[in-house]
């Protein structure tokens, strides 16, 4: 791969206050690798070439704001429980006062210092205040996008992508770059309901750039929604080849899985999960740890005895009890925890997030989404785990359309609509019943054909005659 340097970053208009070339075509690895998704190994990866470009030139910033940004907006951890992160941030954040730097790299700063801090809205403020004036900046519209995606806010998402669209497409972008900008914008579409529309971009993503892991991930998304469950299974398993070294490597088998459970087919999901799935969590990447996580409890709920499968996932997660870093994360901590049968580390995690939410400000991103939605899951999962079904429904159902600020996508946020689902069926007031075959009505609407909601419906059935 033949990267940028300083002069070729001028070129196209988005100078580098570096005089390093080396420096500069570090840089372009990073942010090619953050744009595709795809880890290359001539750089050792984004971190290799994160320490190769700050051993070409200390002073170029943009190695603190990449390093820091990174680990941030990856969500593995904060700076509530990480003071060195905390340190670099604040080593980071004094920098700014340095008159050599750009505009733009003060901004970064400020952006990435806000996200530190919790405010998710002044940091994707911050990173759309950078596009306006250089809407080709490849490295702005990935942390505005996860930005975005962090808070639960698919739409704006959504249209962050294409409101750079026609200034990527001018040519000053390449067009594999380009190709990129067209799936994550795709995924928004997908995750705002434009399944078709999200199909087209996919298929316009894959001509530009054939591996495209992001767009293939998408279109597994989109199978998902439509029912489409034989497609996406020859579908993934045709192309799944094509994502090794992708950041959705191992997510796209959970994909592949969720297509075998709807269908009932939990044998090949079991062997999945044990072939790659299992496996991944070892990775340390977050997704593949919440992935196994919820993987294991829609078997559950399906009826299928998972055995000790429980007992690697959380080995992992009990380490992180204290992180708060996202919602999400502690959400299928939680899950992790009641599924090995750990009572004691899911009330300690309870209670982590507890006194995180006293002692963070009332305007913290991540408090405020716990505060909502995240407490109420927690507490419904343990209520599940401890049979209380009837307080399961009567917790989370008056929450359940506020799940979207735990973050994750909608096929993810589906496990906790299960959950209600199956606890107003086990659940003895009538009332709770009633509710399953309502909820099972609403499913059918949005997505026709499910063979599990078809199940479902068949017990909802039968409950509400007996």
């Amino acid at each position: 791969m033949r990267w940028k340097d300083c002069k070729e970053w001028e070129d196209i208009g988005l100078p580098l206050s570096t005089t390093s070339n080396e420096a500069a075509k570090m840089y372009d690895a990073i942010v090619t690798q953050y744009m595709s998704g795809f880890s290359d190994d001539s750089v050792g990866g984004i971190d290799g070439a994160i320490r190769r470009m700050t051993a070409a030139d200390p002073n170029f910033v943009f190695g603190q704001i990449i390093s820091n940004g990174l680990t941030l907006l990856g969500s593995t951890t904060s700076t509530w429980n990480n003071p060195e992160l905390k340190s670099n941030i604040e080593k980071m954040a004094q920098s700014a006062n340095n008159d050599m730097i750009t505009w733009k790299e003060k901004l970064h700063i400020k952006a990435v210092k806000l996200y530190s801090e919790g405010d998710f809205t002044g940091a994707s403020d911050t990173w759309e205040n950078i596009l306006l004036q250089q809407p080709t900046d490849m490295l702005a519209f990935r942390f505005a996008i996860d930005c975005y995606f962090n808070r639960g806010e698919m739409a704006q998402y959504r249209d962050c992508a294409a409101r750079l669209m026609p200034f990527w497409k001018s040519g000053k972008i390449s067009q594999s770059m380009y190709g990129y900008l067209k799936s994550w914008h795709a995924f928004g579409l997908e995750e705002t309901n434009f399944l078709d529309e999200a199909e087209k971009e996919c298929q316009q993503s894959l001509e530009l750039n054939s591996r495209d892991g992001v767009a293939n991930h998408t279109l597994a998304h989109v199978m998902e929604m439509q029912c489409r469950y034989d497609e996406g299974i020859r579908y993934l398993n045709d192309t799944v080849h094509n994502n090794q070294k992708h950041a959705f490597e191992g997510h796209v088998y959970w994909h592949l899985g969720l297509y075998y459970i709807e269908k009932g087919d939990y044998e090949a999901a079991l062997s999945l999960y044990d072939e790659y799935l299992g496996s991944k969590i070892d990775s340390g990447a977050m997704l593949d740890v919440t992935d196994a996580a919820a993987f294991l409890q829609r078997l559950e709920y399906e009826g299928v005895n998972v055995g000790s499968r429980w007992l690697k996932v959380f080995n992992f997660i009990k380490t992180h009890v204290e992180d708060q870093a996202l919602v999400f994360n502690d959400v299928h901590f939680m899950i992790a925890a009641l599924g090995a049968k750990q009572q004691g580390i899911a009330n300690d995690l309870l209670e982590s997030i507890r006194n995180f939410i006293r002692s963070t400000s009332k305007d913290h991103t991540v408090a405020k989404a716990f505060k909502k939605a995240g407490i109420p899951i927690c507490e419904s999962l343990i209520a599940y785990h401890c049979g209380d079904f009837a307080k399961v429904v009567n917790t989370f159902n008056p929450v359940r359309y506020s799940t979207l600020q735990i973050t994750g996508s909608d096929a993810q946020r589906d496990l906790f609509n299960l959950m209600l689902i199956h606890s107003a069926l086990k659940s003895p007031e009538m009332e709770h019943q009633l509710l399953a075959r309502s909820l099972l009505y609403e499913r059918d609407a949005l997505k026709p054909g499910s063979p599990m909601t078809a199940r479902l419906l068949e017990k909802a059935t039968v409950s509400s005659l007996e």
